[in-house]
């Protein structure tokens, strides 16, 4: 049975679904689909190893509770502070110590395992409460370069787990494994899957990340229009945008005839994926792991605000590959853009051919490795307790 919760001063009264249990764990992250997905795959996996698994959240990440691989999913009370601006800092204070308090009631109620967090804001609370009770924990950092809240509990963890051989900004002394990125299992059964013929049309797939990137529909569309009308007759769009930008672009591409399929989210993202043959994306871990998982070329846009430039160099492992072209906000421009695609869809060999010569080195049991070591602590712990 699955249940949701809103964890609030009111609400912290577990649920009958909530009882005290053996094989009890809490993954917690934040609110964006670079956090929640990896994370979820995680607790899939858990859950098929007969854990019962609670998912806590923020408000971003219970627009996913429907498909998240959770016994219970709840809503933690969050914020990211803001230094710079006093009156949103205290409100965003008041929140952390409210989102702890709640946390501290649910864990004292029904005493997990462990706790495993995969970064974002909302973590902070959950393992705070979670070191105050003297929980293990295991973090897992998706990105090249350790998150804040991450950084925060890397000592105290029991291992920092992280996506990517290279991890920046690891304190010294914490533990650090290698395990790989989860990623779901819709994208690892078509691992490698066939780089689709261009003789037909040809799919490009935009996509901004979870929340959309309002840069891609303001330059994207009219680069895409301005290509050569030989290339536009065979294009096919499919582009994630923000709501308000969609009518627009939607005009745009039937001003100039070109075939083109809009949404804020695509909920089959392993299926788009496939049958792409060109992607534009940001370069959040997520993005990149599953892009290399189905190896197809790409053409990122690292978010210019990502903490310590992460995306930047996440997306070096497609670039040094040779799959992947990497462009900077600050370098953007529909007439850079239109360029790179020109290059790219001239010629119908091109992109195959890049398929071919890349060599991509990625973690396909990542999600398996993870569950494997939490798992190895879990028995440790139990071993030490008994043999005092």
């Amino acid at each position: 049975m699955r249940c949701y919760e809103d964890v609030s001063i009111e609400g912290t009264m577990m649920t009958m679904t909530e009882k005290k249990n053996d094989k009890s764990i809490i993954v917690t992250t934040g609110g964006t689909g670079g956090h929640i997905f990896p994370a979820d795959a995680f607790a899939k996996e858990m859950q098929s190893r007969g854990w019962k698994v609670t998912f806590l959240t923020d408000q971003r990440g219970m627009k996913y509770a429907e498909n998240l691989s959770a016994n219970v999913v709840a809503k933690v009370s969050s914020a990211s502070p803001n230094f710079r601006k006093p009156f949103q800092l205290l409100i965003a204070l008041s929140k952390l110590k409210l989102g702890t308090f709640t946390s501290l009631i649910r864990m004292i109620r029904n005493r997990p395992k462990f706790v495993v967090g995969f970064g974002g804001y909302s973590a902070f609370p959950v393992l705070l409460a979670t070191m105050m009770l003297r929980i293990p924990i295991v973090v897992h950092e998706q990105n090249t370069v350790l998150g804040r809240v991450n950084r925060f509990v890397a000592k105290q963890a029991r291992a920092v787990a992280s996506g990517f051989e290279r991890l920046d900004r690891l304190p010294k002394g914490a533990n650090h494994i290698v395990t790989g990125n989860p990623i779901r299992q819709d994208f690892v059964a078509n691992v490698n899957a066939p780089y689709p013929s261009m003789k037909g049309k040809i799919y490009i797939l935009i996509t901004g990340g979870s929340l959309g990137a309002k840069i891609f529909g303001d330059i994207l569309p009219n680069a895409i229009c301005r290509l050569p009308e030989s290339i536009r007759k065979k294009i096919s769009i499919i582009q994630q945008a923000l709501p308000d930008q969609i009518p627009a672009i939607l005009n745009l591409y039937k001003e100039h005839k070109i075939e083109a399929n809009l949404q804020p989210f695509f909920d089959n993202m392993p299926e788009l994926l496939v049958k792409s043959h060109l992607v534009i994306a940001r370069s959040g871990a997520s993005s990149v792991c599953e892009i290399a998982c189905i190896r197809r070329p790409a053409i990122f846009v690292p978010l210019k605000i990502a903490m310590d430039d992460h995306q930047s160099v996440n997306a070096n492992m497609l670039s040094d590959a040779g799959l992947a072209e990497i462009v900077s906000e600050d370098e953007i421009s529909s007439d850079l853009i239109l360029d790179l695609l020109k290059n790219n869809l001239s010629n119908p060999e091109f992109l195959g051919k890049k398929v071919e010569k890349s060599e991509i080195k990625i973690k396909l049991n990542a999600t398996s490795n993870l569950a494997d070591y939490v798992e190895s602590l879990v028995k440790d712990s139990h071993y030490s307790q008994i043999h005092r």
